[in-house]
């Protein structure tokens, strides 16, 4: 079982876009499962 996490970002969000990326991953040990954003153009 996948070790759900959150993600705080604010900016472009390009490093929330790797921690996708490496969550598609079947090895990674971690699901993507919120992402908190301060910026609504995010």
């Amino acid at each position: 079982m996948k070790t759900p996490v959150g993600i705080l970002i604010s900016g472009r969000g390009s490093n929330m876009e790797a921690l996708i990326a490496a969550a598609e991953d079947p090895g990674y040990p971690a699901q993507i499962a919120i992402v908190i954003a301060n910026n609504p153009e995010t």
